[in-house]
């Protein structure tokens, strides 16, 4: 018993000694970011077909595409890679393809829209969320939170053609405004920041300075909430949408920008604490941005009745 003990020793010791001089790893990961959301929530689950009308959705959950006729009646399941959280059509020969973004695989996964069969897939950077096609390039856009950036990927090639930087936390949604790419970043913040040490400014109950107030600050955060990209890189085009962004899109005729998200209410004195705030410490809203997103938003007024969740518009000043 004693001697199988140490023949048992002396084999983890060798393995023990080899495994300390094991070769670099051959590729790293595409964690970037100070940590990873494993957590599929769809982000743009649902694209159709412009001819067939047929609809296909994303089942983040158990890792599927699921295609509806126009009359709901069920055609198929298809299997796709762990997380699938956007899907959009891409116009091509014999009916085009399905580019399908798998937040949790770090991958796009391309479909023949009508086989559903798989045609490739293209790793991509970081917590991939939103994906986009160019309606005149036919390029797709696809936003990669973890990785703060928006990539622009050539499918017929098979490649990534371009990153672009995004200078904001967690970008995520995206939207066409006429040739252009708008992204918006998830997390925003409300030009407010917590207070420490000794302050002679009184920030209040919470501490939570308001960097908007000139008294506080002459010059306050950037707090950009939208971005263009361009041929020569990101520009910020609007601020003051929100704390927390989701959604964006563009309206047809009038060209403003539709910006869904919630906005905190730690700037209000008289709402940080209980019982003031009863659970009410973000106001939902849908932030509108004049056309040429040159403008500072400010909040409008209450268009709900509802006391909690409160919700209100916010116009372009």
């Amino acid at each position: 018993m004693r001697s199988t003990a140490l023949t048992l020793g002396a084999v983890l010791l060798v393995c023990s000694a080899e495994a300390q001089v094991t070769a670099p790893y051959r590729s790293l990961d595409e964690v970037r970011g100070a940590w990873v959301d494993l957590m599929a929530t769809p982000v743009r689950p649902m694209a159709w077909h412009p001819v067939t009308g047929n609809l296909w959705a994303v089942n983040a959950h158990d890792s599927t595409v699921v295609e509806f006729t126009p009359a709901g009646d069920h055609l198929r399941t298809i299997r796709v890679p762990w997380g699938p959280v956007s899907v959009a059509h891409v116009p091509g020969d014999a009916g085009g393809s399905l580019a399908v973004i798998c937040r949790n695989t770090t991958c796009l996964v391309e479909l023949d829209a009508v086989t559903g069969d798989t045609l490739q897939l293209i790793s991509l950077g970081s917590e991939p969320a939103d994906v986009l096609v160019h309606p005149e390039t036919g390029h797709v856009f696809v936003s990669a939170a973890g990785e703060r950036a928006v990539l622009e990927l050539d499918l017929a090639a098979g490649t990534i053609l371009r990153r672009y930087p995004i200078p904001s936390l967690r970008p995520t949604f995206l939207a066409l405004d006429g040739e252009d790419v708008l992204v918006a970043p998830m997390i925003s913040g409300n030009n407010s920041t917590i207070a420490t040490g000794e302050n002679v400014l009184d920030p209040g109950p919470g501490g939570v300075l308001d960097l908007e107030d000139p008294t506080i600050a002459t010059v306050g955060l950037k707090d950009h909430d939208l971005f263009r990209l361009t041929p020569s890189g990101v520009e910020p085009v609007a601020r003051d949408m929100g704390a927390v962004l989701f959604a964006v899109g563009v309206h047809p005729t009038t060209g403003q920008v539709w910006q869904l998200g919630t906005e905190a209410n730690n700037k209000d004195r008289t709402r940080r604490g209980e019982p003031a705030i009863r659970g009410d410490f973000v106001v939902n809203q849908l932030a509108i941005a004049a056309p040429t997103l040159g403008g500072v938003v400010e909040p409008a007024a209450s268009v709900s009745p509802m006391p909690w969740p409160s919700v209100r518009a916010v116009q372009a000043s």
